[in-house]
């Protein structure tokens, strides 16, 4: 029996002698695999983020374009106002004329029914009064009533006559101005036309950017799958051929590489390599256990480890409650559709839903427009910005679009028109102009 067991450690000797291993180290066509990989990957990311680059360019441009439209929306309702204001005062206008042609006849007719009057009474005229005058004093009181009469009669006919003119001339400029109003609204007109237009295009062009970063969006992770597996098979290759792991992991690494199904040559040989460093485990751990019989059965080891995860802070600095409350009530609107001059829950344009917003959930009512709304409030730097802060956007000083940040580099906004509220990040937004704090 003794001769039996030597016979066995003589033989496990030799085993272990003959299959002395170092750490697997991966052939070099998987390292070059895994380099064309993540090479592949990162042009892949940077297409991609060139991508959603020119989408949040030709998004900014929308932008623009809405509020040259909102801005010409307003210019064509306010010539519409004028144009109504116009008319009406020249119908009023109109009717003056006519009222003055109608004294104008009026008088004239009493002129006429004077001059008829005396002829029928057999009175030739202011002359014939003034002839039939019975001594001087008569005649000079005969001159005079007939110079009274008459000067008056010219008067009357004077004013009338220069009223009339007055009214006339009323009217042609009413009717001139009414002209440059019609004029200008076909201007505007055209202009919105042409806007319209334009963002048609743009939004076309929209389209076809999205669907790049679709393509682009699965090409990466398709890269990323390959990059994954690749990165996989390294894994499981130096953890199947390592000496110092334990069989588990040596056999769970094994398996790995058998489901991933690969033929390759490199991979299969990692398998028996494994398998070997396995069964010269099992068969030095025979071998202690024979030598150390007795006491092997009183002893076990166990370990265990464990690792604690870090708690990553981040977000912004506390914001002021009623700020936050603005922000918690901005979210229900996320969905709502953009609307040109929209100021209510079934439609916002980007300064309508701001105002919304502070307005109900804060009590606070901004004005209007983007043009005033950076006006308001306190500025604060882009370093420094708060959940509540309005955020702008345009070129050079002049905004052409506000959002509200949420924290965490993001805000919420109604973007543009055939867009929905929603949240985006200010990452690689190129025209951001500046920011302003309602709330402190």
């Amino acid at each position: 029996m003794a001769k039996k067991k030597l016979i066995t450690i003589i033989l496990t000797v030799v085993m272990i002698c003959s299959t002395s291993f170092t750490t697997y180290a991966a052939p070099q066509n998987l390292d070059v695999q895994k380099q064309n990989a993540e090479e592949k990957l990162k042009k892949d990311q940077n297409d991609l983020k060139s991508a959603e680059k020119k989408v949040v360019e030709l998004e900014e441009t929308i932008q623009a374009l809405d509020s040259q439209i909102e801005n010409a929306l307003r210019d064509i309702e306010k010539n519409n106002v004028d144009i109504k204001n116009t008319q009406n005062a020249i119908k009023v206008s109109e009717g003056e004329v006519e009222k003055a042609k109608n004294e104008i006849s009026k008088q004239q007719k009493l002129l006429d029914d004077r001059v008829n009057a005396m002829y029928k009474n057999g009175n030739g005229g202011y002359l014939s009064i003034i002839l039939s005058s019975n001594g001087f004093s008569e005649l000079l009181s005969n001159i005079d009533a007939v110079y009274r009469v008459v000067k008056f009669d010219k008067e009357v006919v004077s004013n009338l006559e220069e009223n009339k003119r007055v009214l006339d001339a009323k009217k042609k400029k009413l009717d001139e101005q009414n002209q440059n109003l019609l004029n200008l609204k076909a201007d505007n007109e055209k202009k919105l036309s042409k806007l319209n237009g334009d963002k048609n295009e743009q939004n076309k062009l929209i389209q076809e950017a999205k669907r790049q970063q679709d393509l682009l969006e699965d090409k990466v992770n398709v890269s990323k799958q390959e990059l994954d597996k690749t990165l996989k098979i390294l894994k499981y290759i130096s953890q199947a051929t390592d000496e110092s792991s334990n069989v588990k992991d040596i056999g769970d690494a094994i398996k790995a590489l058998q489901s991933i199904g690969s033929s390759e040559a490199y991979v299969q040989d990692a398998i028996a390599k494994g398998k070997a460093i396995i069964l010269k485990k099992q068969q030095a751990e025979e071998s202690k256990k024979n030598q150390n019989k007795s006491s092997s059965n009183n002893k076990s080891n166990n370990s265990s480890s464990g690792s604690k995860g870090d708690n990553i802070s981040r977000g912004d600095g506390k914001p002021s409650a009623s700020a936050m409350n603005v922000v918690n009530y901005s979210f229900k609107f996320i969905g709502v559709p953009y609307l040109w001059g929209g100021e209510t829950p079934s439609g916002f344009d980007c300064s309508g839903f701001v105002r919304y917003c502070y307005a109900n959930a804060a009590g606070i009512y901004l004005t209007r427009t983007t043009y005033t709304q950076i006006n308001e409030g306190t500025p604060v730097s882009r370093d420094n910005l708060a959940p509540g802060d309005l955020v702008f956007f345009g070129k050079g000083s002049v905004p052409d679009h506000v959002g509200m940040y949420i924290g965490n580099g993001q805000f919420i906004h109604a973007p543009r028109t055939g867009d929905f509220i929603k949240i985006s990040s200010l990452e690689g937004r190129t025209n951001y102009i500046g920011a302003r704090r309602i709330i402190n």
